[in-house]
């Protein structure tokens, strides 16, 4: 059966509601999200699941490590309580990927909420110069603002494989990066 990403999968919002990323469940009540996504929350991270409209709830930002120089673009959130429907997504190595086909789901901010699903291929390993740790290349187009914190997930493995953490344009097509799983779980 392949791997349901809907169910630990959520948005992240800021103080007025509005949508500034998503992130994923990693354990029971503890999420993970991109550091520069909370930031754009002020003092208060809240947190929404995917398909549950009024089920939103006060997340604790309990790690950060985007302040540092050449620090992971990570944070980790700590959940009040989890929905029953809810689950954490299955870490996998980035192993042998490249050239994988992926998807990924995020929030991207075209005004009211809207989940996208992205696809693409896998690429290889590039350094980043914000980030201590080289970071996945991800091929495809539709990775957008409000993607960031959204699990990778390789389809061949059925596993997540990083979190999207950034993208930029070249003259041809659309880059995105990813913090991979092996960051993730070492922080």
């Amino acid at each position: 059966m392949p791997h349901d990403l809907k169910a630990g999968v959520i948005r992240v919002l800021n103080t007025a509601g509005e949508t500034v990323g998503a992130g994923f469940l990693v354990a029971e009540r503890l999420a993970v999200t991109c550091a520069h996504v909370v930031e754009k929350c002020e003092k208060t991270v809240e947190i929404q699941f995917y398909d549950q409209d009024n089920d939103k709830q006060i997340a604790k930002v309990i790690s950060r490590g985007w302040s540092d120089v050449n620090a992971d673009d990570v944070a980790f959130l700590e959940l009040e309580n989890q929905p029953p429907m809810a689950h954490p997504v299955t870490l996998g190595s980035i192993g042998h990927c490249s050239g994988h086909d992926y998807i990924a789901l995020g929030f991207p901010d075209f005004g009211a909420y809207q989940a996208r699903w992205s696809h693409g291929k896998l690429g290889g390993m590039v350094p980043s110069g914000n980030q201590r740790q080289p970071l996945l290349q991800l091929q495809g187009e539709e990775i957008d603002k409000g993607c960031s914190g959204g699990p990778v997930l390789d389809i061949t493995d059925d596993r997540v494989v990083g979190m999207i953490t950034e993208y930029r344009d070249s003259d041809l097509t659309r880059f995105a990066y990813a913090t991979i799983a092996e960051t993730l779980q070492s922080l």
